[in-house]
């Protein structure tokens, strides 16, 4: 799903000129950059108007290299700011740039459970390869 373990990433978006319902839905649904990669959906909601932009809301489980800056580019919505909100259930809160707290020990538990049902959800009986099914 993405870098950071398939975690869910959340950012407010500030746009310099507000949307239109066609951008948002093609957003939504996933665009394909000029690498020729196609973003997976993502859940992308305005949030409320600012001069002429607008901020949005995107929530995303993917979270390639300046995709939000990208995916904008090719709808033809130019950026003024992102702020990340949270990624998975860690909120960032008044962290500033470059700023790091540790985390709880609730936090690491909530992060370690996500791992762990990951891992449960695997296949219980992985399949052999051929070479060792002929072997038997």
């Amino acid at each position: 799903m993405c870098c950071v373990h398939g975690h869910e990433k959340e950012y407010r978006v500030l746009l310099a000129r507000r949307p239109d319902q066609e951008q948002l839905e093609a957003w939504r649904r996933g665009v394909v950059l000029e690498d020729g990669y196609k973003t997976t959906p993502v859940d992308v909601r305005y949030e409320t108007g600012q001069g002429k932009g607008a901020w949005l809301r995107v929530i995303m489980g993917e979270g390639r290299k300046r995709q939000i800056r990208e995916t904008c580019k090719q709808l033809g919505l130019p950026i003024v700011r992102i702020l990340r909100i949270r990624i998975g259930a860690l909120r960032l809160g008044n962290l500033k740039p470059r700023q790091w707290r540790y985390l709880t020990t609730e936090e690491v538990d909530a992060l370690k459970r996500k791992d762990v049902i990951k891992k449960t959800n695997r296949d219980p009986h992985p399949r052999s390869s051929p070479k060792s099914a002929r072997s038997k």
